[in-house]
């Protein structure tokens, strides 16, 4: 009898989602929701500075909406790479070849690109335009999951080392590669460093700066069903130590910090960091 028990509840078990991941990618829906609800309504809850700009808080529930809000871009890309792992370690399990896997990653990749410039760009109502297409979100993310969709054959200790070294490394290649928000250049330069309305279309994610939080991911989804992340007080402790090197970096207001806090600004202002390009705190 054990025989016909063991094989059953091992299939159960691989057929089984990560809820808590269901639940992450929800809020993060949810939250998204309620940004662009927002932007519809004229409400402004803009919590972030766009390098550039001035950065003018409304009354605190609107800039405390707004950090919440703000969770919803990361937790994305973060998702993606978890959810890639995720898949292709499930698909090679049912002995799925790397061929088809990949052309899977490549055929989402590109309906998250089409849905992107062929709907949501009619959607925006920008300025009362018919079509306004930027290179936001979802264009970036479906850029991402191509690179990582070839990148997955590295090591894993490769994809977590570059991935790690653009999210430490991305102010800095983003102070020295030969180009500058304020000033024209290409689009396919932008695409990948900068955030700037300086170029056709607009660049809000450029993807040096965000893939880090996908690799990261990816490698994250190649551990999440061990016994020891299920425990609540792992991850706890993980976001805890996170929020410390914030609070260390901010209060350093050097490197890592794109835009420091000042004195002379009002206390609500130390919570708002750069988003657009994306600091590191």
């Amino acid at each position: 009898m054990p025989e016909l028990v063991t094989p059953l509840t091992a299939q159960v078990k691989v057929a089984e989602r990560l809820l808590a991941i269901d639940a992450l990618r929800g809020i993060a829906l949810v939250l998204m929701a309620l940004d662009h609800s927002a932007l519809f309504s004229n409400v402004g809850i803009q919590a972030e500075h766009i390098v550039g700009s001035t950065t003018q808080l409304e009354g605190w529930p609107h800039w405390v909406t707004g950090l919440l809000s703000n969770i919803a871009a990361p937790t994305f890309w973060l998702i993606s790479g978890i959810s890639v792992a995720l898949y292709v370690n499930g698909q090679r399990r049912k002995g799925a070849s790397e061929w088809a896997i990949s052309r899977y990653l490549l055929t989402r990749a590109g309906a998250i690109l089409l849905l992107d410039v062929c709907l949501v760009s009619f959607l925006w109502k920008v300025e009362n335009r018919i079509y306004f297409y930027q290179f936001g979100v979802l264009s970036s993310i479906a850029v991402s999951l191509v690179l990582l969709t070839f990148l997955r054959f590295l090591p894993k200790r490769a994809i977590l080392g570059l991935a790690v070294a653009l999210l430490l490394g991305y102010q800095w290649l983003w102070a020295h590669v030969p180009i500058s928000y304020n000033r024209p250049y290409a689009f396919w330069e932008a695409l990948w460093f900068t955030y700037t309305l300086r170029t056709s279309p607009d660049v809000w994610f450029p993807v040096l700066g965000w893939f880090g939080l996908m690799g990261s991911g990816f490698v994250l989804g190649q551990f999440v069903t061990l016994p020891t992340l299920q425990h609540p007080r792992v991850w706890v402790a993980a976001g805890l130590s996170l929020l410390a090197a914030w609070m260390a970096l901010r209060l350093a207001g050097g490197y890592g910090d794109m835009v420091p806090y000042k004195l002379t600004d009002s206390w609500p202002y130390f919570f708002i960091m750069s988003k657009w390009p994306p600091s590191l705190t």
